[in-house]
């Protein structure tokens, strides 16, 4: 663009050898005043129109940028514009020998012009300001939509977004109401900015595909706090709608699932349940010779059929606790009782299954006094028999220990300590949630479903106690629990 001006210029510079510039110059005087005429060469009336031809393009350009812009910063566009025409026109008058004083050159009165409005644009019109520019860079960079709306609820400025949503041209949107781009009048009332829409959310269908968007407005004020427009918003939500959907979805089918599942191991429990007290009553009638003498070689069998019915029955009763707790069918029924008399209770329950497996149960308490508590002694029984449980389960020598110690007047501690093989430390971040086992290799001794250690810390947290676990692999476990157990009154003594 740069090299045939700088040809022209070297020609001006060389005119005198060659007149392609300027082929005479002569002295005309005017009543007025003294003028130069001037006869053009050739080479001056081509870079005529090759500069011509520029600023024409320049021109076009400007008006481009004036019917895109908002109307915020066109009239700096009509400044550039007006400062652009007036060399102009004052030169093409002078050069096409069209003024009225054909020897004054206009050229320099369109410049002074163009200085005047230039000053104006910088100064009041903020030409040079980099707000049009951010603006521009900013809006074509957004990921949402957005639209401003004059008082009048007309379209001053949108950006691409908004324009894809929308199916539009800003060619088709400037200066329409934002009644005339919507034809759905629910849709249209939710973009109105005096409108509270209780969702907030427009469908726009695109390429046969529904977009979900989501509205935000608000108003637009001047510094003198003078409302002058309203801002609206759009962001495409269509992803997160169906992943939402989705979600929920899911949930609603765990739910229904896990309804399913509570339901089911309560019903299956309740019908095993009698079956097996009949099973396991009828073995204990059996071993204490109520329907005659039994042979020391029937004895063993016998034995074994109340072994396992007992693990089966506490299975079963396992399972009804965990429906049970799940649905938040369980409710603490509270009584005086003794601390020694449940600490006994689980002793002669477990020491049983202790002798099979060649340990032993001991009870390492300090003396206690034997004032009754209040509680519920079957559950905290439960507890205390499925940690001493847990402990032969997972052990094959030595003995198993209950600590018990009244530490203040309402707060009681539990211990329960095993030579077992002991439990890692992620597992121990685990270990009491349902159908969860200290170990994932058990054997046929080590069986269970999970649910002893589970229903302990459910039984725990619904005493408003806690419970704890310290263990090592391959030296053993210590479970500990802190309950809430105040003295018992003499009205519940009664």
């Amino acid at each position: 663009i740069a090299l045939l001006p700088l040809i022209t210029l070297l020609l001006v510079w060389t005119n005198e050898t060659h007149r392609l510039i300027w082929e005479t110059l002569t002295i005309a005087e005017n009543s007025d005043f003294t003028g130069l005429r001037i006869t053009h060469g050739l080479l001056f009336r081509l870079y005529w129109i090759y500069a011509y031809i520029l600023l024409l393009l320049g021109t076009i350009n400007l008006f481009r940028s004036y019917r895109n812009n908002p109307a915020a910063f066109r009239t700096q566009n009509l400044m550039l514009i007006l400062a652009t025409l007036a060399p102009w026109i004052g030169n093409t008058l002078y050069v096409t020998r069209l003024s009225p004083v054909p020897e004054l050159d206009l050229s320099p009165f369109g410049f002074a012009i163009s200085g005047l409005l230039f000053t104006l644009a910088i100064f009041r019109f903020q030409l040079f300001d980099l707000i049009p520019v951010a603006r521009s860079i900013v809006m074509n960079q957004m990921s949402d939509g957005m639209i401003v709306l004059d008082n009048q609820l007309r379209v001053v400025d949108i950006n691409q977004v908004a324009l894809f949503l929308f199916q539009i041209t800003k060619d088709d949107l400037f200066g329409k109401s934002i009644a005339e781009i919507i034809n759905n009048d629910q849709e249209r009332m939710k973009l109105l900015p005096a409108h509270a829409a209780p969702d907030n959310l427009l469908s726009f269908n695109i390429a046969d595909k529904t977009h979900i968007v989501e509205l935000f407005k608000t108003n637009l004020q001047d510094e003198q706090g003078q409302q002058r427009g309203h801002l609206v918003m759009l962001r495409d939500v269509t992803a997160y709608k169906e992943s939402e959907k989705q979600l929920l979805e899911a949930r609603d089918k765990a739910i229904e699932a896990y309804e399913f599942k509570s339901q089911f191991l309560a019903k299956v429990s309740h019908e095993l349940r009698t079956p097996l007290n009949i099973i396991l009553a009828y073995a204990e009638m059996v071993q204490d010779q109520v329907f005659g003498t039994i042979t020391p070689i029937q004895e063993k069998p016998v034995k074994n059929i109340i072994n396992n019915a007992a693990v089966l029955t506490r299975q079963v009763n396992n399972l009804l606790d965990m429906a049970q707790l799940e649905n938040d069918r369980i409710a603490l029924i509270s009584t005086p009782f003794f601390v020694p008399d449940i600490l006994n209770d689980v002793i002669q329950q477990a020491t049983p299954l202790a002798e099979d497996k060649g340990l032993c149960i001991q009870l390492d308490t300090p003396t206690i006094v034997a004032n009754k508590v209040q509680g519920d002694a079957e559950k905290i029984t439960q507890i205390l028999f499925n940690l001493v449980h847990n402990g032969i389960k997972f052990s094959d020598t030595g003995c198993i220990t209950i600590k018990a110690a009244k530490l203040r007047d309402d707060e009681w501690m539990f211990s329960v300590n095993d030579q077992g093989m002991g439990i890692s430390e992620e597992r121990q971040e685990t270990i009491f949630d349902p159908f969860e086992q200290a170990s994932k290799s058990l054997t046929n001794r080590q069986r269970g479903v999970g649910l002893g250690l589970s229903i302990v810390k459910q039984f725990v947290e619904l005493m408003e106690g806690r419970v704890e676990v310290n263990s090592q692999e391959d030296v053993g476990s210590t479970f500990t629990i802190w309950l809430p157990l105040p003295p018992a009154t003499e009205l519940e003594l009664i």
